[in-house]
């Protein structure tokens, strides 16, 4: 496995594509000849080779991960082969090897699969970026995990942003946002992440990363008001959740300080649109709240 992950990404493209074959004729999603870590360090590796734009390449990572052989051959399972091509590697993706791509993305996201011992700091942490641009281009492939993975291309950006201007004593929501957006702009590394990112952000249609954060946000309020009903339920504290709402805040927050604000017109009714729900949220978890606190106190009267 060491061997297959070092071969796919050695600076010789001839080297790339043996391996490549050797992958699509030997770790096939369908079996098991590879443990799942395995598997997920091998693509985890695998995916880098489409920061090269080398056609030949990305086919046969393609192919590998839509259950094809290198001649365009149909592979899996005889019960899951669909006589359409389409058909065929849209249930392959969502049944061998759409959950491991999202593993493998999210490994690359926070750090855990480099892409060579000699790189710099900045392209390591710009890679992740390039690699979800370059599978965005890919229709069966990168729009498929995208509602997977961006909560964590979020996170990856604001840890990294703020581990590089030190801000992780500061409080979150007591900063000058003029000074801030100053700081991230002057730094080259910070300027050059936002500036990467930003690519990635402006490949989505306008209003889905809002829509997409007006989701999370009613998903953290559910996580919140759920967790908070167990521990006056149980009477002790539970492990916050994945995702807090206060984190999320401050995730949003940042991303207001840094995204591009293209068309604005659209922009302002999508922030209007955005703001209405949050609010609707925010009142449907205070009422919630105030059921909670008051079913308490009557339980602790009688009690």
């Amino acid at each position: 496995v060491e061997a297959v992950s070092t071969s796919v990404q050695d600076s010789s493209v001839l080297v790339q594509r043996s391996t490549l074959d050797l992958i699509l004729f030997c770790f096939p999603f369908h079996m098991s000849q590879a443990t799942r870590p395995d598997m997920i360090r091998i693509l985890s590796a695998a995916l880098h080779v489409v920061l090269r734009r080398d056609m030949s390449l990305n086919r046969r990572l393609y192919a590998w991960l839509l259950g094809f052989d290198n001649n365009g051959g149909i592979i899996g399972p005889r019960s899951t082969r669909q006589s359409n091509p389409e058909e065929h590697a849209s249930h392959y993706f969502n049944s061998f090897s759409k959950d491991m791509l999202v593993q493998a993305m999210v490994g690359i996201l926070q750090g855990k699969a480099r892409g060579g011992e000699e790189e710099s700091i900045l392209m390591h942490d710009l890679k992740p970026f390039r690699i979800l641009i370059s599978l965005l281009d890919k229709p069966e492939l990168g729009p498929a995990i995208l509602e997977d993975v961006l909560i964590e291309v979020f996170r990856t950006l604001h840890t990294q942003c703020r581990t590089e201007l030190d801000l992780q004593s500061q409080s979150p929501f007591s900063k000058d946002h003029t000074h801030l957006s100053s700081k991230l702009r002057e730094n080259k590394k910070t300027a050059e992440l936002i500036k990467t990112a930003n690519l990635l952000f402006n490949s989505f249609e306008p209003y889905y990363m809002w829509d997409y954060i007006a989701r999370w946000f009613e998903e953290c309020c559910r996580r919140t008001v759920n967790s908070s009903a167990r521990v006056a339920r149980s009477g002790w504290s539970l492990e916050s959740p994945d995702l807090s709402l206060v984190e999320f805040c401050q995730l949003v927050d940042f991303l207001l300080d840094i995204v591009s604000l293209v068309r604005p017109l659209f922009l302002f009714y999508s922030f209007s649109l955005l703001f209405s729900f949050l609010s609707f949220c925010l009142f449907i978890s205070l009422l919630i709240f105030a059921c909670i606190f008051f079913l308490l106190m009557i339980f602790l009267f009688f009690c």
